[in-house]
């Protein structure tokens, strides 16, 4: 029975002192604008921004420099059309020993006239 007790006791106090657990889910309205506020003011590394189904037309591009996940509905569901014009689209700086993930967004030429070797995404 003692020794339950203090198992029990370790138990509840290491809830109290662990890292963060849970992640965090933002749900942007699709544009680049939506994304940006998320990721520079809310998103921590491990939280997720979502795009909804739909076409956007993004005209500027995003710095993306957290360990989060971007995520669409699905490709052919969200599509982002590239009209950027002076910069990526995406520059996804990735941050050391720790995951970011990219995925269910279909990118599309969108009006770009600019088009070089780092159309896209820079890393």
């Amino acid at each position: 029975m003692k020794v339950s007790g203090i198992l029990l006791f370790i138990f509840i106090l290491s809830g109290f002192s662990g890292p963060r657990c849970g992640a965090t889910v933002y749900h942007s309205n699709g544009t680049a604008e939506s994304v940006r506020f998320f990721h520079d003011n809310q998103a921590q590394n491990g939280d997720t921004i979502t795009l909804p189904a739909g076409t956007f037309i993004w005209t500027t591009g995003i710095v993306i420099s957290k360990a989060i996940t971007l995520q669409g509905a699905g490709v052919g569901s969200t599509i982002i059309r590239d009209g950027v014009q002076s910069a990526q689209l995406i520059r996804w700086s990735l941050p050391a020993g720790v995951s970011s993930r990219l995925t269910g967004i279909e990118f599309q030429a969108g009006g770009r006239i600019n088009i070089g070797s780092e159309w896209l995404f820079g890393f």
